[in-house]
């Protein structure tokens, strides 16, 4: 059965890989992510998101959180494209709309009489312009372990906070006494889970099938559900 999904994004970030670069007068916005994933997904999952002519900046906060909260209650899964330019270090999170989809998301939000459900979360992290994920992933190169190490601090608290928050997670350490970190084993650490674009892109409803199963097992995460926790 098709799932409804949601995206949250930046609309306008231009700080990522151009999907098409032999177009010299296009420049490139996560935005343009987001009309690929339509295509891909359609006939197979729903897309439950806002139009891409449906400007938000032109209406009243009250009536965007309305309308968010209308998209967000029938979906039943919250994909968050995780872009270098995703978030603005000059304004409050909670001023910032990513932050409040995930919040609607991760909350059972009443809508008139209807009370919908927590979404399942997939954080896809998209290439900045070089069309690398080093905003995102950081690679130790030790020989050892090859830990790759997840660049929660640098995203939104209700992104972050909700990635390696597997209450009783598998550990374990690297053998080398000069690098000696511990880091998490196992796929299902997290309660958002992360993948690259190159991944996803090839099979969506795979990962979304992921993230399907985990809300199922939400009380063996640790959640931050609101902004204000």
């Amino acid at each position: 059965m098709a799932r409804k999904v949601f995206v949250s994004y930046k609309y306008a970030d231009g700080q990522v890989e151009q999907l098409m670069p032999d177009d010299v007068e296009q420049f490139g916005t996560a935005r343009d992510y987001v009309d690929l994933i339509m295509q891909t997904i359609e006939g197979t999952e729903i897309y439950n998101g806002e139009d891409g002519d449906n400007d938000l900046s032109e209406f009243q906060d009250e009536t965007i959180k309305t309308h968010l909260k209308r998209l967000i209650q029938t979906s039943s899964i919250t994909v968050v494209l995780v872009s270098k330019g995703m978030k603005d270090p000059l304004k409050a999170e909670r001023d910032q709309w990513i932050p409040w989809e995930l919040q609607y998301s991760l909350t059972r939000t009443a809508y008139g009489k209807v009370r919908s459900n927590r979404n399942g979360i997939l954080a896809v992290i998209l290439p900045d312009k070089n069309g690398t994920y080093d905003h995102y992933y950081q690679r130790s190169n030790c020989q050892h372990c090859n830990v790759i190490t997840h660049k929660t601090g640098d995203l939104f608290a209700m992104i972050g906070k909700n990635m390696f928050n597997l209450k009783n997670p598998a550990k374990d350490s690297c053998p080398s006494p000069l690098h000696g970190t511990t880091y998490h084993v196992g796929n299902d650490y997290s309660y958002i889970h992360p993948v690259k674009w190159e991944d996803f892109i090839k099979d969506p409803s795979g990962h979304i099938d992921i993230v399907e199963e985990r809300k199922e097992r939400t009380d063996n995460y640790n959640l931050k559900v609101r902004l204000s926790d």
